[in-house]
């Protein structure tokens, strides 16, 4: 972000963290499965700058970093063969994660403070696991209240970035991303046609955190450079972000996955809309639902041939990672 914003997000106090972590070879185990099994689909982290973090013992003596550290593991954890991910007593693999989960504070302490990059991250790996409980609808307020972080400082605005691209930058975009993605998968998702029109009255009468689904419509945030983590930082400044030539980059997934998410955001806005919000946006008459199909349609067939190649389904793929894509 600028460097006013910068300064105001790395100014938290540190504090040694009260956390119960993993044992080490489970810590590691269950890092590289997050990095290998769920980063690359929502690339949430930046591996170099976590697992610099992780060796230097950050998660012992920040507790914003030490909770990132416990809900990588909490994610990671449905996903591993280990027993001792599951909770104590319980054989279930319902319970995977969550003695991870649970020690994690959602709701900051101090609302006042400023967030750090940490703290988005904290909403964003919460929205990942709890949307794998047997109450995923809680997500809509996780991803409520880390809008509104990132809202605090700006995040949501172009213009508070820096021209090139930076680590926090991106993490920061990257965050907003993907709480876009999960309010426009939430709504059809978790409720049917009837319910989601419903919630959507209820949150332009009363403005509840659960009007995120509307708010994520009117940043105007570039989208994530399409840039492998390996490549961001380069002892050369002008090297730094840049992907080499011919090497597809598994980011292009996501950034590919946001332009659809976009299109179906149309769709939720006005054909699924409630009459209110039709005339606010002027979609009365009775030809403008064949006009609005018709923009839909033709908008997906763009998505389409933009699709990168190593992106799109082969029975041969050239690289494991494109089957889990």
């Amino acid at each position: 972000m600028s460097q006013s914003s910068s300064i105001r997000t790395s100014g938290r106090l540190k504090a040694r963290t009260p956390y119960i972590f993993p044992e080490p070879d489970r810590s590691h185990k269950l890092i590289d499965l997050y990095f290998t099994n769920i980063n690359l689909i929502t690339p949430v982290l930046h591996r170099p700058t976590f697992e610099r973090k992780y060796n230097d013992g950050l998660h012992l003596r920040d507790s914003a970093f030490g909770a990132v550290v416990l809900l990588v593991c909490a994610v990671a954890s449905p996903g591993c063969d280990d027993p001792r991910v599951l909770l104590p007593g319980i054989d279930t693999e319902h319970s995977a994660g969550w003695q991870y989960f649970e020690q994690v504070q959602i709701v900051k302490k101090a609302l006042l403070a400023p967030p750090c990059p940490e703290d988005v991250q904290v909403y964003c790996l919460s929205t990942i696991y709890v949307q794998g409980t047997s109450t995923p609808q809680a997500c809509w307020t996780i991803v409520g209240i880390g809008i509104r972080l990132a809202q605090d400082v700006g995040a949501h605005r172009r213009k508070v970035y820096n021209r090139k691209p930076t680590v926090e930058d991106e993490l920061w975009k990257r965050a907003l991303w993907i709480w876009s993605l999960s309010t426009e998968h939430l709504a059809p998702a978790q409720a049917d046609l009837v319910q989601y029109k419903t919630l959507s009255k209820l949150c332009t009468e009363h403005g509840s955190v659960h009007d995120a689904h509307v708010f994520v419509h009117i940043f105007d945030l570039d989208l994530p450079v399409i840039c492998d983590d390996e490549y961001w930082e380069h002892q050369d400044p002008e090297q730094a972000f840049k992907q080499p030539p011919g090497k597809p980059s598994y980011v292009a997934y996501f950034v590919t996955a946001v332009k659809l998410n976009q299109i179906l955001a149309l769709a939720l806005r006005t054909i699924y809309s409630i009459n209110r919000s039709k005339v606010m946006f002027g979609l009365t008459g009775h030809k403008w639902g064949q006009h609005a199909v018709a923009e839909l349609d033709s908008a997906l067939n763009k998505w389409i041939d933009s699709v990168p190649d190593h992106c799109q389904w082969s029975p041969f793929p050239a690289s494991i990672i494109y089957i889990a894509l």
